[in-house]
Parts: C-alpha cells; structure tokens; sequence
C-alpha cells in the first residue's frame, strides 16, 4: 500500500490528502432538497447524500492528489446506511 501511495505522490507531484468529513449541515441544498424527497428524513437519505457529495469531491481532485481519506466516525452516526455510504466511497476512491 505504502509503495502505491508513493507512487501517486511522485505521479501527482503532490504529497496532499483529501479528508471526506461530510456533515449534513455542509451538503449543498440541492443535493439535501432530492435525497429527502427521495428517502424522507432517514440515514439512507444522508448516506445517499455523503455518497453524492463524495464521489463530486474524488472526481474533482483525483488528478489532483494521490489519495482521498473518509473519516469513518462522520458516517457511523448514520447507522448501517453510513457505514455503507463510508465503504462506497472507499470502493469508489479505489478505482479513481
């Protein structure tokens, strides 16, 4: 892992990481406004929406940085569909 993440620095030119802190206070009203309208007031909703905001973020920077890191506790509040939105985004971060 280490020699892969070298290998991005050096590929990037850029030591830099991205940290994925998503709040709900933070995520955009559109993308708030579709997933409740979508899911209700439920964790699947946020999930969908950290998931949403995530991979705008991956596909913004990956060109950018050698790697993306997503702070599991942001997500565990969120239940199961946290934990999940936190194993996509990391799957998704993977093939970027």
């Amino acid at each position: 892992m280490m020699d892969h993440l070298i290998e991005k620095i050096k590929l990037t030119g850029n030591p830099t990481v991205v940290g994925l802190d998503p709040a709900l206070e933070m995520i955009p009203p559109g993308i708030k406004k579709e997933a409740f309208e979508r899911a209700g007031r439920t964790p699947e909703a946020v999930a969908s929406m950290f998931i949403s905001i995530n991979k705008a973020i991956i596909d913004a920077v990956c060109d950018l940085v050698p790697a993306v890191k997503p702070q599991i506790a942001m997500y565990e509040g969120y239940g199961v569909p946290g934990l999940e939105a936190y194993i996509e985004t990391i799957k998704y971060a993977k093939v970027k």
